[in-house]
């Protein structure tokens, strides 16, 4: 079995280890270890009968890097997926990346040092144990440190999944006309899909989308807005259908520290117009447009969106916000 092979195998276990999981919530990882923690016998024997090849495989420079970043990617979708409003720092990401180099590092002594299958399984077994433990300690402490509380309630740990809605749609409640758009175009938190960017794109128009899921294609970018230099007088239209503003409404209620991050980077897209340049956004942040109201360069307008059987808990925010530059002669 040749190392591609090996490496596409190893690929594989790795993804069914999360499919096997694709009905589980983030509370069930903090809550129920031992469900994550199962270790497929066929994945075992594998390694055992392939160990020679598995060990020259990793012998090359490229293949622990590949791998962990394989895992690393893996479970930012499964988390991402889980919950949208989780926004990881780089610090954070890193020490990941260490939890997943310890675990290759861990089964590459097992592989070597095992005399037995028996002694190897078990062995094997309690890496992913105490790998799995890592993930929960490291997990936890982030949800801790923005918002501390049990996690039997804790709120990062519920389920928020982000749905796309099509692009005409998305367009129409942030009350856009293409007619009056301005390029480039941005799509910020454009989506796994990036509907908005390939129906614009369709349109003929000069549109980006942004996100950290985005699609692996020409015109998207994967990554988070957080990461992202917003260069002065760039854009002559943003988008942000329930993304960015949905983020920084839900950090203003449970992590107060992470809300001031929005705060700089709100602005900072403001300053990222062209001139007579547009931010569209929705929902609203009723807490915060005060403040842009007073800025001179700026001219804030609200649309309320007409849909019915909008929850009265939300309908304060269910608003689009229109933010248009001034225009220097």
């Amino acid at each position: 079995m040749n190392s591609n092979h090996i490496r596409q195998q190893t690929l594989a276990s790795i993804t069914e280890r999360y499919e096997a999981q694709a009905s589980r919530t983030l509370r069930d990882f903090m809550i129920a270890p031992e469900i994550f923690e199962q270790v497929d016998s066929q994945q075992i024997v594998f390694l055992w009968e392939h160990r020679r090849e598995v060990l020259r495989d990793f012998a090359q420079p490229d293949t622990p890097s590949f791998l962990c970043d394989a895992c690393l990617n893996a479970t930012l979708r499964y988390t991402y997926h889980r919950n949208q409003f989780l926004n990881f720092s780089d610090d954070y990401l890193a020490l990941l990346a260490q939890v997943y180099q310890r675990l290759f590092s861990h089964l590459l002594d097992m592989l070597q040092t095992a005399t037995s299958m028996d002694k190897f399984s078990v062995g094997f077994r309690e890496i992913v144990r105490q790998h799995h433990a890592r993930l929960r300690t490291l997990f936890g402490a982030y949800c801790q440190a923005l918002h501390p509380a049990a996690f039997a309630e804790h709120p990062f740990l519920e389920s928020v999944c982000c749905g796309e809605y099509s692009a005409p749609l998305q367009l129409r409640l942030l009350r856009v006309e293409l007619e009056s758009l301005r390029e480039p175009i941005l799509d910020l938190g454009c989506g796994s899909r990036g509907e908005v960017v390939t129906y614009l794109r369709q349109q003929g128009f000069h549109a980006i989308g942004l996100d950290r899921l985005s699609p692996e294609l020409p015109g998207f970018v994967q990554a988070d807005w957080f990461g992202v230099d917003f260069q002065q007088n760039t854009w002559g239209t943003i988008l942000a259908h329930q993304s960015f503003s949905t983020h920084f409404l839900h950090s203003h209620q449970h992590a107060p520290r992470q809300a001031e991050r929005y705060a700089k980077t709100y602005l900072a897209i403001l300053q990222s117009l062209q001139s007579g340049g547009i931010f569209h956004y929705t929902p609203g942040l009723p807490f915060f447009e005060p403040h842009i109201r007073s800025l001179p360069d700026y001219r804030l307008e609200t649309r309320l969106i007409d849909a019915p059987n909008i929850p009265e808990s939300i309908r304060a925010i269910s608003y689009a916000v229109i933010i248009k530059k001034r225009e220097y002669s």
